[in-house]
């Protein structure tokens, strides 16, 4: 009825046909993968859409560990790739293969450049479809001016990005404080304050 377009809805077990097609040959850049949300959405990318052609990994150094080695440790081990490992028939297998299409660069949201040098920023850079950045400092007692380094101008970085890259695409992930203490139903819509109404 209506004569519009059908809608392919994908089951639990198998990508979605349609979109998967879209993003097939697609080099797509994720930041914020040590995180919950991050390694969530690496999963959902990895099961939806598996003929990527790159999947690129912006993960900070760590106090003891290369972004490389955060990465084998503190993503690889996740129990939410559980369903890929066994789709790939095992673990071993499942890693092996994610490791020759995934690419790992070292950088911080809240340097300019990334933090990358010239020639590692413009490898980033090249043939970029779409970035989903869900990376941010989410701690409770994080300075202020370290969350605005990182959070804001962080994603200005990643816009930056984009227009380097040619115009890639780019998705904003936000995980906290959206919303605050609200409750029920949360619009999308912008509330003017009085001063702002009357002005």
């Amino acid at each position: 009825p209506g004569g519009g377009p059908a809608v392919e809805v994908a089951s639990e077990d198998t990508p979605s046909g349609g979109v998967a097609s879209a993003y097939r040959g697609r080099i797509v850049l994720v930041t914020g993968v040590s995180g919950f949300l991050g390694k969530v959405l690496l999963e959902r990318l990895l099961w939806e859409f598996p003929d990527l052609k790159e999947l690129r990994l912006l993960l900070r150094f760590g106090s003891h560990a290369t972004p490389q080695l955060r990465f084998r440790e503190e993503v690889l081990s996740s129990p939410i790739f559980s369903r890929l490992e066994g789709r790939h028939g095992g673990r071993a297998a499942f890693q092996a293969q994610l490791l020759t299409k995934a690419r790992i660069f070292g950088g911080d949201l809240a340097h300019d450049g990334l933090g990358l040098d010239g020639d590692a920023y413009a490898a980033l850079a090249s043939g970029l479809d779409l970035i989903l950045h869900s990376a941010a400092l989410v701690s409770w007692d994080e300075r202020l001016d370290s969350s605005l380094r990182s959070n804001t101008l962080g994603a200005r970085r990643m816009l930056e990005l984009a227009k380097h890259a040619g115009g890639a695409r780019m998705m904003h992930v936000s995980s906290a404080f959206v919303h605050g203490q609200r409750r029920g139903h949360c619009p999308e819509s912008i509330r003017l304050c009085r001063a702002q109404a009357q002005a």
